[in-house]
């Protein structure tokens, strides 16, 4: 077996000899096999070694598909790397060429591997495109080398040992061991609050500037709550000193008072916002981080997009949005109340979701409840009211609110108030309750009779529109689905906790604002 290789092919060819009579023996080509190169320009080892693997499985073929035992196989090569390659035991290479000597190895024998010249590799021939060779019967081609017709005793070959000894480099490198130690005011990981950290910390500042613990007030102001997270701020922030214009370059970072803030590139944008501060930037690792992240979430237990709304508020944590993630689902009230249930299918969206309008132009509306609460006067007396939320199908806004009955009149008194605050809406959705549709008819009468109502109504007037089937609440799915989100915040917020109207109502009005808040997107 004969292999050879060029930056053009790799080829591999068969000759079979016998003998004829004393010390005389026939060669004759038996099968050959060539390839070209691949387009993407390899190495010559690299080919010489592909030209090994092709010489291999050639073997194999011939050995399998003829009924003839053969004494001995010979393979032939002019590459002393590849024979390296093959003859070595530890081979410390890349995967393509331990793959392929591993193939080798396992369908021949290391024995069988010779080194030949290449003056006398009949193989070469079949990688040089531009030479002209004779192939008829008789041809060199055909009987192979003048050698074959020798014994193997006086054969230009040369065996590599199987072992070779492999010289040990030992080197010495000098290596230095650096130690950062983290500024730290106290143990921090003994805290699990966020708030309660920074009380200790101002009542700390407090007992060091009096220079005693007595004389010190258990209530603390504002000042000194905001001078506790200054100081953990400056604290936590002296990993991020070292360098810190090139590794926070894209967030546009700058330093102020001693603390580093990002949103340089949006100053202009902040002066004309609401909250012209820039971001303050913390350190994604460190418990400081974690407990500022869980403080946030632990307000309504919202999800990853309302939590990171409003922890940006204030804050910039790179990778905000994986630590939030791994926050909520460590919080055992969330794993508690989200439990997953077998959604529906979904059906086509409402024209009315699609129409650019003002906000409660198109709105739904639905009750739910009862909710129990006690008289402002008389604590133990409970009587029963009924939550109602109006959804606009256009902005997504909220509006939240209390019935104090579930008859007509008491539905109608809480529109009055909802028109009076957020405008009067051209269509209404909402279920088939018994006094919904009665509130339709008064609404009709109120367009009639109310100057203001009667005004509107002579533009277009109020559209109620009824879902097919009060068993059909996927028609108004949307604002079921609000009902679930006020009725989730409802149960981090108060519990089963009974307030009074009054109360009960601030916060409907406050878990609207939240409603409110909330991201449409990852953009918003």
């Amino acid at each position: 077996m004969f292999n050879d290789a060029s930056t053009l092919a790799y080829s591999a060819c068969a000759y079979a000899r016998w003998q004829v009579g004393s010390g005389k023996y026939i060669a004759r080509l038996l099968a050959s096999k060539s390839r070209l190169a691949p387009i993407k320009i390899q190495t010559v080892p690299r080919l010489e070694l592909a030209s090994a693997v092709l010489s291999a499985r050639l073997c194999n073929t011939i050995v399998e598909e003829s009924n003839i035992k053969y004494d001995y196989i010979y393979h032939l090569t002019d590459s002393e790397i590849v024979l390296a390659q093959i003859m070595k035991d530890n081979l410390n290479v890349g995967t393509y060429v331990a793959n392929r000597v591993s193939e080798i190895r396992e369908t021949t024998s290391m024995e069988e591997w010779h080194w030949i010249s290449t003056e006398v590799n009949i193989a070469d021939l079949m990688t040089r495109p531009n030479l002209q060779v004779n192939i008829d019967a008789g041809s060199y081609w055909q009987r192979g080398p003048d050698f074959l017709g020798l014994p193997t005793t006086e054969w230009p070959i040369k065996a590599i040992p199987l072992k070779t000894e492999e010289k040990t480099i030992i080197s010495t490198v000098g290596i230095s061991k650096v130690c950062i130690k983290q500024c730290s005011l106290f143990d921090i990981d003994k805290f699990r609050s966020y708030r309660k950290l920074i009380r200790v910390t101002a009542r700390l500042i407090s007992a060091f500037r009096e220079r005693s613990l007595k004389g010190i007030s258990l209530s603390l102001t504002g000042e000194q709550l905001k001078e506790a997270e200054t100081l953990w701020i400056k604290c936590i922030q002296v990993p991020l000193q070292d360098n810190w214009q090139v590794r926070f370059k894209r967030l546009g970072p700058f330093c102020k008072d001693g603390i580093l803030y990002v949103g340089s590139r949006i100053a202009t944008w902040m002066k004309s916002n609401y909250n012209n501060e820039a971001f303050i930037l913390l350190p994604t690792t460190h418990k400081l981080t974690d407990l500022c992240i869980k403080d946030v979430h632990d307000r309504d237990h919202g999800g990853v997009d309302s939590t990171l709304c409003k922890l940006q508020a204030k804050f910039w944590i790179p990778q905000a949005r994986k630590l939030i993630k791994a926050t909520k689902s460590r919080c055992v009230t969330c794993r508690k109340l989200e439990k997953k249930v077998i959604g529906q299918s979904m059906g086509p969206v409402p024209k009315e979701r699609l129409k650019p309008s003002p906000a409660f132009y198109y709105s739904a509306l639905d009750l739910f409840g009862p909710l129990m609460i006690k008289d402002t006067v008389k604590g133990r007396c409970r009587r029963k009211v009924y939550g109602i939320i109006i959804n606009c199908l256009s902005t997504r806004a909220s509006y939240v609110d209390l019935v104090e009955g579930y008859d007509a009149d008491s539905l109608i008194t809480t529109l009055r108030r909802f028109i009076a605050v957020r405008g009067f809406p051209r269509s209404m959705y909402s279920d088939c309750g018994s006094q919904l549709k009665l509130a339709s008819k008064e609404i009709g009468c109120m367009n009639r009779y109310h100057e203001k109502l009667s005004q509107f109504g002579n533009e277009g007037g109020l559209e109620w529109n009824f879902t097919k089937s009060a068993d059909a609440p996927w028609e108004n799915g949307y604002t079921e689905a609000m009902v679930k989100l006020v009725k989730r915040v409802m149960m981090r917020v108060i519990g089963d906790t009974i307030l009074t109207f009054g109360e009960l109502q601030s916060v409907m009005f406050e878990i609207a604002n939240i409603l409110n808040e909330r991201p449409i997107g990852w953009n918003a």
